[in-house]
C-alpha cells in the first residue's frame, strides 16, 4: 500500500513513509551531535582543571573548588577522579597542612614515604623538615 497508491492507499501514506525514513536519520544525527557537544564540554572542563593543577606547586581543596566554581566536597571528588586518569599530575597530600603538593617539586628537605618500614603497608606520606609521622596501619614512627 505504501508503494502503490492505486491499491487503496492515499497519497499521505507515501508522505508518512518518506518523513519516517527521512526524519529518523536526522533525529539520530541530532542526538549524536548533542552527545558530542556534552562530551566536548566535559573534556574542556577536565583539561582546564588539569592545567590549573599543573600551574601550582601546592594548593588546598578549597582553592581548587573556588577556582572552578564548585563546592569543596565536589572539588575533592573531581580531584580524586582526575588523579585516576592516565598521565594525570602526580600529587602528594600533606596531612598537617591539608595541601596537595606536586610530587616532582617537593623540596630537598622533604621525605616521601611510600611504605611503612615496619609493616610494609602503603602510606604515600609526605614529611617536611622537622616533621615526624606515624604509620596509619601499625602506628610505627616513620
Amino acid at each position: 500500500m505504501v508503494v502503490d497508491p492505486n491499491q487503496g492507499a492515499s497519497r499521505l501514506d507515501g508522505v508518512f513513509a518518506g518523513s519516517l525514513f527521512g526524519g529518523l536519520p536526522l533525529l539520530i544525527g541530532l542526538v549524536m551531535v548533542v552527545a558530542a557537544i556534552v562530551l566536548h564540554l566535559k573534556d574542556r572542563r577536565l583539561n582546564a582543571q588539569i592545567a590549573w593543577i599543573r600551574t601550582r606547586d601546592r594548593f588546598t581543596i578549597e582553592e581548587f573548588a573556588q577556582a572552578h566554581g564548585i563546592t569543596p566536597a565536589s572539588g575533592e571528588s573531581q580531584l580524586l577522579a582526575l588523579l585516576q586518569r592516565p598521565r594525570s599530575p602526580r600529587l602528594v597530600y600533606h596531612r598537617k597542612r591539608k595541601e596537595y603538593l606536586q610530587r616532582d617539586r617537593i623540596e630537598e628537605s622533604g621525605r616521601l614515604i611510600d611504605r611503612c618500614s615496619a609493616c610494609r603497608s602503603p602510606q604515600n606520606l609526605l614529611l617536611l623538615a622537622g616533621e615526624a609521622g606515624s604509620c596509619t596501619a601499625c602506628g610505627a614512627t616513620l
